[in-house]
């Protein structure tokens, strides 16, 4: 049984690490590895004799992954509107209003995709606990688990102590996630602080248990306790601790440094009350000694900047009002739940913290898990917590086994993540979900080893081992086999998104070929998964742009072909509305079409998806759009929404100006709008221009938006765009050394612009300076190979040059025939 246990801890060290260092294992790829472990692991407890028989622990976990199946199992109607009418309530609306609309039989869960993979997680986490409860059952393989764990924790401390004391740009040294340094490979730095906090409960199990061995060794040889001895035996541990607590306090992460205390205290007065300290407290005195004495050498003001927040209520007034609002969610569907997953999917519609960022998780384990699964589903985990905990407590209170300390590093690693979960989330990510079922699984293991239950192989298994082995094994294929098309749907998306960024790029003009990569790969991602409501909106977003882009939407809808494009697109969009129905940006995107379709629905979806998605800028922007179309319009609701979407979202302010004066040809809004600030100004004033009829208004708003910039400029306070809006009104101004100077200026700080460097060609060509434009446009060409307007201009130079010096054409610069195109038409 010894290689059983070593194949089982080596297989769930491996799992803490990869997910670990692999952002936390949000990677899609990561889950199915995940899952094929677990499927091991589940043979390998299956096959695992000398258990105790199901108990309180089993029986809840059992019960909870249960719970989640059921969700995904479709019900009657009927049956359905029993357990959650909140949920039936939804589905009614997809049809005529009334129960008879819907469909006939529908899950409990909102969101079946989510809750499948959400469920996934679950089984993995419970296959963590059951291998470690049934197979780890020696002081040796104790000691190769904790080992291993405490291993991961501390690398993952040192990496992002590394990074910070090399002044990283990002996590891997790399800026383009976004997070600072100190959140080691971790995206949340609350996440990062939660793993090293179940670590550091691994270690400080680990410690006390190779302590106590020591001290029986030392007593049997009647020899007494020797700090300098113990120092040098357990030394790398207590580093190794220290380190971990450094990497905390430096993580910024408030919860996680409050987790620390608490489950510091827990265990202390634990410990104390099992007069189980002895002279091992003078080696746990040494791990705050050298942490204080690592915070002191990193620097601790940022630490105690961040703590000092903790009086400033704005500080956590949103995950509290995050939390409430998570709970009134679970309090509509108290029974069952909207389903394990689906908090992104449902809670939208009954956010009021006013954010416009997605909240994909509650910052609140335990309310999350309420409103997912139900009072039974939070009734069933707590119970399933409460009860590890007493077995805990008569454990290390009973036994007379050195083992039993191995308790107190998982006491620890309890309650410090059950603190941090207050205002976290990191009990949903598979680094941590993996760590703390591990080191809970000890209990049941440990009070085995108490009781002399030794586990054995089992060599022939009977009919019942054989079907939990079957079941097992086809759980795990079926899952993995889901989680590896998830893999390959987001590779897809992952492939249009960036394609969507490209198009939407300041410096880029986006050709046909762009659009036809986007719709391929959004496409491709949906055929994989047909049934994710992102796709589904996405494709059909994609579809609707491109169908759309450059001209005016409410023409094209109105010739034959475009009328049919359009119908199809609606009823395209009505079915995706069936995979989630309280995804709100469907309904939005829907109400879009309708309304250049001039459908008198249109109104009423737009408002459903503002109702569904609150803290959606798009949502609010065309409600706004909508408001200014009512018959009559309905100017206060237009201005509030069209107000909050620009808050939401800053880019929208040009549309929204743009709608406003086209409808109201009213200037005080948008000026009032603008709040100052130079470049909406600017853009106030180029509407006002386009429109017409506004001269005498549009150099009112000019002026006033140079006098700002040109104060901005100065002060060093000016952002790129600034500058380069600044330097287009000294263009304007006939100030071109002043222009050029001040491209120049934003150019050093956004090289790739072509459109400011193709501003600046203009700029030295009106100053004669050919030379220098003519390299400016050969670098535009060079950032963007085939670039129609640079290659005007090198034209252009080539004739404007001197005949006596000459600009010579480059290979970035093709020379035009006669008759033909400089640069071919995009294919298709």
């Amino acid at each position: 049984m010894r290689r059983w246990s070593l194949a089982v801890v080596t297989t769930i060290v491996s799992v803490v690490g990869l997910s670990t260092f692999a952002y936390g294992g949000v990677e899609a790829w990561v889950q199915p590895l995940l899952i094929a472990a677990a499927g091991f692991l589940a043979v390998v407890s299956a096959r695992a004799g000398g258990y105790p028989r199901p108990g309180w622990i089993s029986v809840s976990l059992a019960l909870l992954v249960a719970i989640a199946a059921v969700q995904l199992v479709p019900l009657p109607l009927g049956v359905l509107n029993l357990l959650s009418p909140a949920r039936a309530q939804v589905l009614s609306e997809l049809g005529d209003g009334s129960l008879d609309g819907a469909p006939a039989w529908a899950p409990l869960s909102y969101y079946s995709p989510s809750t499948r993979q959400a469920l996934a997680s679950l089984l993995v986490a419970s296959a963590v606990f059951a291998s470690v409860a049934t197979t780890v059952r020696s002081a040796e393989s104790i000691t190769w688990l904790l080992t291993g764990l405490f291993a991961v924790g501390v690398a993952q401390s040192l990496l992002a102590i590394l990074q910070m004391a090399t002044e990283a740009p990002g996590v891997y040294w790399d800026a383009s996630l976004g997070v600072g340094p100190w959140t080691g490979s971790f995206v949340n730095h609350s996440n990062f602080s939660q793993l090293v906090n179940a670590t550091f409960g691994a270690g400080l199990g680990l410690l006390l248990m190779r302590s106590s061995a020591e001290r029986r060794l030392a007593g049997r040889l009647s020899h007494g306790f020797s700090l300098p001895s113990y120092l040098q035996k357990h030394g790398s541990v207590l580093v190794g601790l220290a380190v971990q607590a450094v990497a905390i306090a430096l993580s910024l992460s408030r919860g996680g440094v409050i987790g620390v205390a608490a489950a510091a205290a827990v265990v202390a007065l634990t410990l104390g009350r099992h007069r189980r300290l002895g002279p091992t407290a003078w080696g746990l005195l040494a791990v705050p000694a050298i942490s204080i004495a690592g915070l002191l050498a990193v620097g601790a003001d940022a630490l105690f900047d961040r703590i000092d927040t903790l009086d400033e209520r704005s500080s956590y007034a949103d995950r509290i009002e995050l939390s409430k609002a998570t709970l009134r969610v679970g309090l509509y569907h108290p029974v069952a739940g909207t389903g394990l997953g689906t908090h992104r999917y449902v809670f939208p519609a009954y956010d009021t913290t006013n954010s416009s960022a997605l909240a994909e998780q509650a910052d609140n384990d335990y309310a999350q898990l309420f409103e997912e699964m139900g009072a039974p589903g939070a009734a069933l985990a707590a119970i399933l917590v409460v009860v590890l905990l007493f077995a805990l407590e008569r454990i290390t209170r009973t036994s007379r086994s050195s083992v039993r300390y191995a308790l107190y590093g998982v006491l620890y690693a309890i309650v410090a993540c059950g603190a941090q979960s207050l205002t976290d989330f990191g009990l949903r990510l598979p680094a941590v979900y993996c760590t703390i079922p591990a080191l809970a699984g000890l209990v049941p293991a440990v009070s085995g080893i108490a009781a002399g239950k030794t586990p054995t192989f089992i060599a022939r298994p009977n009919l019942s081992t054989l079907g939990v082995v079957a079941t097992a094994l086809g759980a795990a294929g079926w899952l993995s086999y889901q989680a590896w098309l998830d893999y390959r749907g987001e590779r897809w998306f992952s492939v249009a998104q960036a394609t969507e960024r490209l198009i939407h790029r300041d410096d880029w003009e986006p050709t046909q070929n762009d659009y036809i990569n986007l719709l391929a790969a959004s496409e491709t991602a949906y055929a994989i998964r047909p049934h994710d409501v992102e796709y589904a909106y996405w494709l059909n977003a994609y579809r609707w742009e491109a169908f759309t882009v450059g001209v005016d939407a409410t023409q094209v809808v109105q010739s034959p072909v475009g009328a049919k494009v359009a119908e199809r697109l609606v009823a395209e969009i009505a079915s995706a509305r069936r995979l989630c129905p309280t995804f709100g940006p469907l309904y939005t995107l829907e109400g879009q079409v309708l309304l250049t379709m001039q459908d008198p629905r249109a109104f009423a979806r737009i408002e459903e998806g503002r109702e569904l998605s609150p803290g959606d800028p798009e949502a609010s922007y065309i409600a706004g759009y909508a408001a200014c179309l009512q018959d009559p319009p309905d100017h206060l609701r237009a201005e509030q929404l069209l107000s909050r979407a620009v808050a939401l979202r800053p880019p929208l302010f040009v549309d929204t100006v743009r709608v406003w004066v086209n409808t109201f040809g009213d200037e005080e809004f948008p000026i009032r709008l603008a709040d100052d600030n130079p470049e909406r100004l600017r853009q106030v004033a180029q509407v006002l221009r386009e429109v017409g009829g506004h001269n005498e208004t549009v150099e009112e708003v000019l002026q006033s938006a140079a006098v700002v910039s040109r104060e901005r400029v100065a002060a060093g306070k000016a952002s790129p765009s600034q500058i380069a809006a600044t330097a287009e009104c000294s263009a304007a101004e006939g100030a071109l050394e002043e222009a050029a100077q001040l491209y120049r200026q934003a150019l050093a700080r956004s090289h790739a612009n072509v459109n400011w460097r193709l501003a600046l060609t203009d700029v030295l060509t009106k100053l004669q300076r050919y030379d220098e434009a003519f390299r400016e446009a050969r670098l535009c060409l060079r950032i963007k190979p085939g670039w129609q307007p640079a290659i005007q201009r090198m034209e252009q130079l080539s004739l404007l040059a001197p005949p006596d010096e000459p600009l010579q054409p480059t290979p970035a610069m093709p020379v035009r025939s006669e008759g033909a195109d400089a640069v071919p038409p995009p294919a298709g």
